[in-house]
C-alpha cells in the first residue's frame, strides 16, 4: 500500500505478503506524476503556490490551479533515459523496515522526495543540488507558466491525483506497480502558515493509493 502527502510531495511506502524471515534488505524506489484531474474541480491536474519578491500574505501568496494536463509528467514513462520537459518527483533506494517477522515492510511516514526537471538542452535539474528547479520547469521562459507574471517565485506544486510507479527491492528481487493517489478536493488545499514552512502548501494526506 502507499500514501501521498502535499506540502511538498512525500510519502509511505509498504509491501506485505512477503515471504519473512532475518537478514533481508528491503527498499523502495518511486516515482510521481500527475494522474489526472481532480474529482471535484473540472480540468484541474494540480495546484502551485506562488510568491513576490515581497514575501507577504497577499497579494505576496497566490494559489494557482493547474488546468494543463501536461503538467509534472514524463514524456515516455517506461523509457530509463529522461527527455527535455519531463518533470517529476522521485525518490530513490529508501530503506524499509520489516515488521510482523518479516512478512510486511514499510517507509517511515512523510518520506521527501526530489524533484526532476529536464531542461531543453536536456542537462537535468535536481532540487537537492539546485534550487531553481521547480522556478525553471514551471514559471519561466523557457519552461511553462503557471504564476501571474515571470517575477513571481513557484515555491510549491502538488498533484490532484499522483500516479506513483513504486519498485520494492528485497535483496537482489524486484517488484514494480503503478498506483494512484488522490488528495481530497485538492483546489481547496490551504497555505501553510507556519513562517519556517513560507511557500508551501499544508500538509494533507491522500487517500490510500489504488
Amino acid at each position: 500500500s502507499c500514501l501521498m502527502w502535499s506540502g511538498s510531495v512525500s510519502t509511505r511506502l509498504e509491501a506485505d505478503n512477503l515471504s519473512g524471515g532475518p537478514n533481508h534488505t528491503y527498499a523502495f524506489d518511486a516515482v510521481v506524476t500527475n494522474g489526472g484531474a481532480s474529482a471535484t474541480a473540472l480540468n484541474v491536474y494540480g495546484i502551485g503556490l506562488c510568491t513576490n519578491q515581497g514575501g507577504n500574505q497577499s497579494p505576496g501568496i497566490q494559489t494557482v490551479l493547474i488546468t494543463d494536463p501536461t503538467f509534472l509528467t514524463r514524456q515516455d514513462p517506461n523509457n530509463l533515459n529522461f527527455f527535455p520537459g519531463d518533470a517529476f518527483f522521485s525518490q530513490t533506494n529508501v530503506t524499509a523496515l520489516p515488521n510482523n517477522n518479516g512478512k510486511i515492510a514499510t517507509t517511515p511516514d512523510q518520506q521527501a522526495t526530489k524533484f526532476l526537471y529536464v531542461r531543453p538542452n536536456s542537462t537535468v535539474c535536481d532540487s537537492t543540488a539546485e534550487s531553481t528547479c521547480l522556478q525553471e520547469a514551471f514559471n519561466s521562459a523557457t519552461g511553462k507558466q503557471f504564476c501571474p507574471n515571470l517575477n513571481w517565485k513557484i515555491t510549491d506544486v502538488v498533484p490532484c491525483v499522483g500516479k506513483m510507479a513504486v519498485t520494492f527491492h528485497l535483496d537482489s528481487l524486484t517488484d514494480s506497480k503503478t498506483v494512484s493517489c488522490a488528495l481530497n478536493r485538492c483546489e481547496n488545499l490551504a497555505i501553510d502558515t507556519d513562517p519556517n514552512r513560507f511557500g508551501h502548501f499544508v500538509v494533507q494526506a491522500s487517500n490510500v493509493c489504488q
